[in-house]
């Protein structure tokens, strides 16, 4: 026999400051909004979900801040984000943003408007734990894993290659992995 189960009503809202990203984003309600300025009352939220929202925050204090104002008690903060010292990370940081921009239109066609810059200022465990803590938001739970090489997906051979690494990646420990997923809940 399967399981039943029965979901309370729920809605969603987006949050997004790019005009762009927000009319893509499937959610029912959208907001403009900076996510140092949430636009919404006290402990309003049981969710917040931050995916790959803080390799690009400028004041990532700030922004958990505002989600954990925005949090009810036990509320949690789901995200999905980059590892900061990961390869793709560290190109990342190492090349100007004019060849991000160029490298996306070429590789997926992103149009310039669409791609934005990588601060990387919370993209590590220690980074997430500590500016959570200072917010009022403890990590619940931290995973790290590697993924698909997506970024090497161009051709046969550098597809290939990209695999590779990934698999020798993923037999290596966290500060080699491309990507974290976790929960700061509030306490």
């Amino acid at each position: 026999m399967g399981v039943v189960a029965r979901l309370s009503t729920c809605s969603v809202t987006a949050v997004d400051p790019d005009e762009r990203g927000l009319a893509l984003n499937p959610a029912p309600t959208k907001l403009k909004a900076d996510g140092e300025e949430l636009p919404f009352v006290n402990a309003s939220f049981d969710m917040v979900l931050c995916e790959h929202v803080f390799e690009h925050l400028e004041r990532p204090a700030a922004v958990l801040s505002e989600c954990s104002r925005v949090l009810r008690p036990g509320g949690r903060l789901l995200f999905l984000t980059p590892n900061r010292w990961s390869y793709i990370a560290v190109a990342a940081a190492l090349t100007p943003y004019r060849f991000h921009i160029w490298f996306r239109s070429m590789l997926i066609g992103t149009a310039e408007v669409d791609t934005f810059p990588t601060i990387y200022r919370i993209n590590t465990r220690r980074d997430i734990q500590a500016l959570g803590h200072a917010a009022g938001l403890r990590l619940e739970w931290f995973e790290s894993f590697v993924g698909c090489p997506t970024y090497l997906e161009t051709g046969e051979w550098l597809h290939r290659f990209g695999v590779g690494l990934h698999l020798l990646l993923e037999r290596l420990p966290e500060p080699f992995h491309i990507s974290f997923a976790g929960s700061l809940r509030k306490e």
